[in-house]
């Protein structure tokens, strides 16, 4: 193998090393200004992101209609809520490139190693084509089996023909998603390369503009007062944006190169895949990829177990499923905070560390998790303020009889869903404290203790709900797994997190 060397690639780039490490912005000002202009517009994308995801699943239950049995409509929601956990997954297996990538990326500015930087992006988007070629076509091939298999016997005993256009229209907008993941994933390592550079701001900025584009065109696809394509309308809609918002990175990112502010050769030897990085971007995007992948895998199984309801007999089963859907949206986006506050604390991490700036990386991990917990409780609170506009004495038309927040079935899974995203959301600091120094692997140790404790409480309580037929037992499963592997995650790695307080990490 070719031994790479070290040399700037832009003549506009500074040959004074000590210059270019005084002018970074990671090395000037006090940490918490800078932890603020990092993870900030993260925080602020996420929080668009999660709006959108929420708006898209209103418009999917609003624009999108299969049919009506016994007063209960089956729409689109329904179908969103079947899908969204496997495309977590699979969207896992091609953003991971994109997270490992940004930490290369980071390591090697920090480490002023501008060569290594430009090949990380180079080979990261041969990877995303290859790994998102595979994706689509794995997609295509196990998605209408796990539709069926996730929606329960309702589908086939309650609904009839009803469900085959659901699924059907729910497999085709899998198969548009898995192509869109490309693009976004290439916006992805594009954004996460910029932030390396201190640049957060605007790369935040890009993809929101892009969302008023999407909403626009899932109305206009969607609905039947125009184009009239159903879900599958979302997908053309995001695949639509997706290509709008990797191009506006990328013209970005071609600025930033021109003025020597970003690394990035646009020539065939960067594009070749070398051996020793793909193995330092697992390393790196492994811890990543196991959570997302074991986290979808976990809201498969509840997903699952709330479709299947009708197994028991139990009372308006595509109605639950529904209201799952919008409960993992607001749970989603009460997690986006801690998420931001995560990814921007482990970028910091990693370019303090790897610059040998220890103190700061300390300094970084003690403000960062203090942030998590406070947004955690903050953001549960916001949420719980909000239920009985979501989730009231007539949310969904079911047991109107009840009346009040915490006598209403619908309205109380929803508290104890909050309840869930307390320690979930908490939990997730210390991951990203893992992935920024030389432990990514952790990740793996940390979220098989959370989410086997969820997996397993919830599984008992839906054997219990099978015998009494009251779907919210599932969610007080969800509630005590999600408290209980905080408390065996915090025990477990009880003196790693105090190792990581003190002076000398």
């Amino acid at each position: 193998m070719t031994k790479i060397k070290t040399t700037n690639l832009n003549p506009l780039e500074t040959s004074n090393k000590h210059q270019e490490m005084i002018d970074h912005q990671f090395d000037t000002g006090k940490v918490w200004k800078v932890m603020l202009k990092v993870a900030g517009p993260i925080i602020i994308l996420m929080l668009f992101n999660s709006a959108y995801l929420f708006i898209d699943s209103l418009m999917s239950t609003t624009l999108t209609h299969y049919g009506t049995q016994n007063g209960t409509k089956l729409d689109g929601g329904t179908s969103i809520g079947l899908i969204f956990p496997l495309m977590n997954i699979l969207f896992a297996l091609v953003v991971s490139i994109a997270i490992g990538t940004g930490y290369i990326y980071t390591k090697s500015i920090a480490e002023r190693n501008r060569e290594i930087a430009s090949r990380s992006i180079g080979q990261s988007f041969t990877l995303i084509i290859i790994v998102g070629i595979a994706v689509v076509i794995f997609t295509a091939a196990v998605g209408y089996p796990y539709l069926l298999t996730v929606s329960g016997n309702w589908t086939s005993k309650t609904w009839g023909e009803y469900t085959t256009k659901m699924t059907l229209d729910g497999y085709e907008y899998m198969i548009v998603l898995a192509i869109s993941f490309i693009p976004m994933t290439i916006q992805n390592t594009i954004i996460r390369g910029l932030r390396g550079e201190g640049k957060a701001l605007l790369p935040s900025i890009i993809p929101i503009l892009t969302l008023p584009i999407n909403i626009g065109l899932d109305y206009l696809f969607m609905s039947n007062k125009f184009i009239g394509t159903g879900i599958v309308g979302a997908g053309i809609a995001t695949f639509i944006a997706s290509i709008l918002g990797a191009t506006a990175c990328f013209i970005y990112a071609i600025y930033c190169r021109r003025n020597g502010e970003f690394s990035m050769r646009l020539n065939l030897s960067n594009f070749k895949l070398d051996k020793s990085l793909i193995k330092l971007n697992w390393k790196y995007g492994f811890g990543s990829l196991f959570r997302r992948v074991f986290n979808g895998f976990s809201i498969i199984i509840l997903s699952a177990f709330v479709g299947n309801l009708a197994i028991a007999g139990a009372p308006d089963v595509p109605v639950w499923t529904k209201v799952w859907t919008m409960i993992t949206r607001c749970t989603n986006m009460g997690s986006m905070v801690a998420l931001g506050i995560g990814q921007g604390m482990s970028m910091l991490v990693t370019y303090y560390w790897h610059s040998k700036q220890y103190e700061k990386a300390k300094q970084t991990t003690k403000l960062g998790l203090i942030s998590i917990v406070i947004s955690s409780f903050l953001v549960a609170t916001i949420l719980l303020a909000l239920s009985p506009l979501l989730f009231g004495e007539n949310a969904y038309n079911i047991e109107k009889q009840y009346h009040g927040l915490f006598d209403n079935p619908i309205g109380f899974s929803y508290v104890l869903a909050i309840i869930y995203l307390i320690p979930m959301s908490i939990q997730m600091g210390p991951l990203f404290i893992y992935s920024g120094m030389k432990s990514p692997h952790l990740n793996f140790r940390h979220t098989t203790i959370f989410n086997l404790s969820l997996i397993i409480f919830s599984s008992i309580f839906f054997i219990a709900e099978l015998i009494t037929k009251r779907p919210i037992l599932l969610f007080w499963g969800i509630a005590f797994g999600s408290i209980l592997g905080f408390i065996l995650i915090s025990l477990f790695f009880k003196k790693r997190y105090k190792v990581l307080f003190k002076t000398n990490i």
